[in-house]
């Protein structure tokens, strides 16, 4: 009996502490099925950047409609800070702040615009200069635009767009107590005052009425342009030398005069830009390229319409923004003939407009009128050799469309002519254009190839043209010093233009992942691996990855230096891998010098938008499926500890979400097919579902694409039906002849 009570006692022990933990369990979450008012809940990555040193990241969350927020992470400590409305950001280069533009209340900025308010009177951005190393973050409010160096740390410019002291400042921000002198607001016409912050020292200098300004790209100087202040700033273009700290007068104008497009070499040492010098309202402007460089006191024309080289009847357009070659030797411009205006004589009811066209017109009446403004903004490229001042003009009628080569160091370019193909475009849309080889000292040019129909370019260093031929389907490369020209996709067995080409025009090609050093090899891509071609011919073709093919992976090499114009073959490459049978993808590592490839990573997920830390190895990137939102992750170059930094939806967990399968069948015709089926989550194998059926192309290669709830048009949208209790099933579509 004492046995039996004190058995039962500890049984009531034992059970109490965990009856006890029941009730402070959490409920279990009651999931509900989606509708469209949680739109409004989500929210898009539509930024992510890392800092160079790769020790913070920051990120934007934006839902549908609403205002959204600029999340800023420090990644070895783990902490966060945000910063509500925030756009417009850069990272500086020395990874010390993050610049961001910081806007009004989407909802009050509404309210005002349904009250009518007057631009003047409507609120304005904030600036916000967030310091990654204190953690704190400086607001300047009424800014209208801010700039940086690319490539250089400390410095910032701003332009101010102030509202009470509009009537009252002499374009520098101060009250103007000089009554003698006539008050100017600052305006779009005027100028505003620009703000120049050393964020090292905290120094600020401000110059008033500034209409535009740039910083050369690494941080060198500041060139503007101002209508003058009230003071001693008179009107003209200015140098500020950043590291000399002297503001230097390079051009003396007047408040009437216009310019546009200033410019800076790599080195930050010359500087371009437009004038219109005419205050006259003459309808033909003779707009004139400036120069100046540190060797002269004034900046000088170095181009107008009877500058020797310019046709007959031309002028410097106005709109073409020129642009300085790599190594600083050449300056690229534009030219375009004397436009034709119209009578002003003329009152109104004596102008007749008639719309006269033709069926053998190069472009077909509606494409006339929505190519109207950009030809008549059309420039024709020159170039001014600055060593010897020689102008020579480049593009004309015919070559419309020219590409420089070696970022503008090369003395070949590219040029494109497509009149001869411009009516077929009608009916055969892959158009077509004759490549000529144009000679940058001279503007002489040599036609290599009649009809391409495809992809072409200069090879990095402009050792050679390449193009891919669609009716072909091979790629060729012309080689310009000897003027031979080689096929190299040939008799190999192998297609390198689109295999499941199924619509009634030629394949395209698959592309490429560019040029070894010095032009020595071109890689480009088959269906699923990556070749290696001697564009002379001497050696034959290297496939790389060897064994995609076989294994049914597509690779594809990712470039994480947007600035980097070739492959280096000591690089070791990192590529992007996708299983076609499993629907698998990650990412692999190749040695061009070793030969070998190392797979890295491979789920079921779909990875993208990868970016490295420009000092040290470590990668950011998204990875998603249909369940997972492709939030932010970053890892090692091994991808051996993956860390999941941001969570931008935790709600989802709150809804009924889904599953998606692959579906296999062969079709009437014997064909092997696939598809996707989307299930509800609680899928219950012994019930009827309601099934919508989406025929259209192929998608069961995105089996892994994740659809957030969100307004679209034309589709149907996969998740929102699910959580509804649909099936949604996606067929892959293959179409034949007839």
């Amino acid at each position: 009996m004492m046995k039996n009570i004190i058995t039962g006692l500890l049984l009531v022990v034992l059970i109490l502490p965990v009856h006890a933990q029941r009730k402070q369990a959490s409920p279990p979450i009651v999931k509900k099925p989606l509708t469209h008012a949680a739109y409004d809940e989500w929210k898009s990555i539509t930024y992510k950047e890392l800092t160079n040193d790769g020790r913070y990241v920051a990120y934007t969350l934006n839902p549908e409609a609403a205002d959204g927020k600029l999340v800023l992470m420090d990644l070895s400590k783990n902490t966060t800070d945000e910063v509500h409305r925030a756009g417009n950001i850069k990272l500086s280069w020395d990874s010390r702040y993050s610049f961001m533009m910081i806007k009004p209340q989407k909802d009050l900025v509404k309210e005002l615009r349904r009250e009518k308010k007057k631009k003047e009177d409507m609120p304005k951005d904030t600036l916000g200069i967030y310091s990654w190393t204190n953690k704190k973050l400086e607001k300047i409010p009424h800014v209208k635009s801010y700039k940086i160096p690319e490539k250089a740390g400390s410095w910032i410019a701003y332009q101010l767009d102030p509202v009470a002291e509009t009537e009252t400042t002499n374009g520098d921000g101060q009250e103007n107590t000089d009554k003698a002198k006539p008050l100017r607001k600052v305006s779009d016409e005027n100028g505003f005052p620009l703000v120049l912050n050393n964020l090292e020292n905290g120094q600020q200098m401000t110059f008033g009425f500034v209409k535009d300004y740039t910083f050369s790209k690494t941080g060198e100087g500041l060139l503007f342009h101002t209508t003058g202040d009230n003071g001693e700033l008179q009107p003209g273009i200015y140098w500020y030398d950043l590291n000399e700290g002297k503001l230097q007068s390079i051009f003396k104008a007047n408040r009437k005069h216009k310019f546009k497009y200033l410019s800076i070499d790599d080195s930050g040492s010359k500087v371009a830009f437009i004038a219109d010098l005419d205050t006259t309202k003459a309808l033909v402007r003779e707009p004139k390229l400036y120069y100046w460089d540190k060797s002269i006191s004034n900046a000088i024309v170095l181009a107008d319409q009877s500058t020797t080289g310019i046709p007959e009847e031309w002028l410097v357009s106005e709109n073409f923004n020129p642009y300085f070659s790599k190594d600083g030797s050449k300056l690229f411009f534009g030219t375009n003939p004397v436009p034709i205006v119209k009578d002003t004589a003329l009152l109104a009811e004596e102008i007749v407009n008639v719309e006269v066209w033709h069926w053998q017109d190069d472009y077909i009446y509606p494409e006339q009128n929505v190519r109207a403004d950009r030809e008549r903004k059309r420039s024709y490229l020159a170039v001014m050799h600055l060593d010897n001042r020689k102008l020579v003009q480049l593009g004309n009628e015919k070559l419309s469309d020219i590409n420089t080569g070696e970022e503008g160091n090369s003395k070949y370019a590219l040029g494109k002519d497509d009149r001869e193909y411009r009516v077929s475009r009608t009916w055969d849309t892959g158009g077509g254009h004759d490549l000529y080889i144009v000679n940058v000292a001279d503007g002489s040019s040599n036609l290599i190839e009649k009809g391409v129909q495809g992809y072409s370019r200069l090879s990095p260093s402009a050792g050679y043209a390449y193009w891919f031929s669609n009716p072909d389907t091979a790629w060729f490369a012309h080689h310009i010093a000897s003027g031979k020209t080689l096929k190299l996709t040939t008799g190999m067995g192998i297609s390198f233009a689109d295999e499941e080409n199924d619509v009634p025009d030629y394949p395209s090609s698959y592309g490429l992942a560019g040029w070894t050093k010095d032009d020595a090899r071109i890689l480009v891509y088959d269906k699923y691996d990556i070749w290696s071609f001697d564009p002379q011919g001497k050696d034959g073709p290297i496939n790389l990855t060897k064994d995609g093919r076989e294994k049914k992976v597509t690779y594809r090499y990712v470039n994480l230096d947007r600035e980097k114009q070739f492959i280096d073959l000591d690089e070791v490459m990192l590529l992007t891998a996708f299983d076609e049978k499993s629907k698998s993808s990650g990412y692999a590592r190749y040695s061009l010098k070793d030969r070998k490839l190392n797979p890295l990573v491979m789920s079921g997920h779909r990875y993208g938008g990868i970016q490295k830390a420009k000092d040290t190895d470590l990668y950011l990137y998204t990875r998603e499926n249909f369940q997972e939102f492709p939030d932010l992750y970053v890892s090692d170059l091994n991808f051996s500890k993956p860390r999941k930094i941001s969570e931008a939806n935790p709600q989802q967990k709150e809804y009924i979400w889904g599953t998606a399968e692959l579906v296999y069948w062969n079709s009437l015709d014997n064909i092997p097919l696939e598809g996707i089926l989307y299930k509800p989550e609680n899928f219950d194998p012994n019930k009827k579902y309601p099934m919508v059926v989406v025929y259209y192309e192929r998608f069961s290669n995105t089996i892994h694409q994740h659809h957030k709830p969100e307004p679209i048009r034309s589709l149907v949208h996969r998740t929102m039906y699910v959580s509804n209790d649909y099936l949604i099933f996606v067929p892959d579509v293959v179409y034949s002849t007839g």
